[in-house]
């Protein structure tokens, strides 16, 4: 029997029906959750009606509903809020489009608890294995360290070491989230969770646990980079680079610059039209200007 308390934590909006299998794969794990709370931005698509009906029929179900639309960056902020809040010990966080395998949380728990074992230091947070479909998804591939194969061997410890994740199913301990606060709201979306996870990281890094995957349900397997461009999605790279802007101004204004030059290259490789650059152009000086306050928990 276990004797700590696990809360999962999803990010919905107008994706009801993915949102019903993705709880439906969260309540058959093989280690049971004691909460799963799920936070609605402002949904128009019945998912209100849907959670309201489901949390009075399943007390583990927690309705966070929000009056409006937070973005993913927003949606974690409020809702690993709450899950630390009522006293949860770790804190299973995903969007509302990843599937997890019958024992995907487990296997997270296990190779969170063995790292801990074998380095004498707690994890910044566990990540699962992203797969789309048969293959791995490219948007959700952790950066691993230059020695991550330290603990790992196929036998037994399927761990690799990385410096962050996507929030595509992780697990942070809320020892950690008493240390760095919760994810930075005013990012919205892109970026929230790879800044989250470098701020994890910093007192020990986190561990890519390969035996413990799920499915990210997208329409096509393409990794995020500023060659993508185009006029239906620019709106979503105007966040990211806004928020990698900040996130290098932080850390110095060289760094800034080289995030700035980089990311123009990527443009110009990649042809996007001078209309689209000049937005994104706009979006980086303003992550330049950008400030931002990290909400921490007590």
């Amino acid at each position: 029997m276990k004797n700590f308390r696990i809360a999962a934590v999803v990010v919905t909006f107008n994706r009801i029906d993915k949102l019903k299998i993705v709880l439906e794969k969260i309540l058959a794990q093989t280690l049971p959750v004691e909460t799963i709370v799920v936070v609605d931005n402002a949904s128009t698509d019945g998912t209100d009606q849907y959670l309201t009906e489901l949390s009075s029929q399943n007390e583990k179900v927690k309705h966070l509903r929000l009056e409006k639309n937070l973005g993913g960056a927003g949606g974690f902020n409020k809702g690993m809020k709450l899950a630390y809040e009522i006293g949860s010990d770790y804190i299973w966080i995903m969007d509302d489009d990843c599937y997890a395998y019958d024992d995907a949380l487990e296997r997270l728990v296990d190779g969170w608890t063995h790292l801990y074992k074998l380095s004498g230091h707690m994890p910044g947070f566990a990540c699962s294995l992203v797969k789309w479909h048969d293959t791995i998804c490219e948007m959700n591939v952790p950066e691993t360290v230059w020695d991550w194969p330290r603990f790992f061997s196929h036998e037994n410890q399927p761990y690799a070491l990385v410096k962050h994740c996507s929030f595509v199913s992780v697990l942070v301990h809320r020892k950690r989230v008493s240390e760095v606060g919760l994810p930075i709201a005013d990012f919205f979306i892109w970026f929230d969770d790879v800044e989250y996870t470098k701020r994890l990281a910093k007192s020990y890094l986190g561990v890519y646990v390969l035996d413990s995957m799920v499915h990210h349900d997208l329409a096509e397997n393409k990794g995020v980079n500023f060659g993508l461009i185009n006029k239906s999605n620019v709106w979503k790279y105007k966040y990211g680079s806004r928020n990698q802007a900040y996130y290098h101004k932080t850390h110095g204004f060289f760094n800034w610059l080289e995030f700035l030059y980089n990311t123009h290259r990527a443009m110009k490789r990649a042809k996007v039209p001078k209309s689209l650059k000049a937005q994104i152009y706009k979006s980086i000086f303003e992550g330049l200007r950008m400030k931002v306050e990290i909400e921490h928990v007590s």
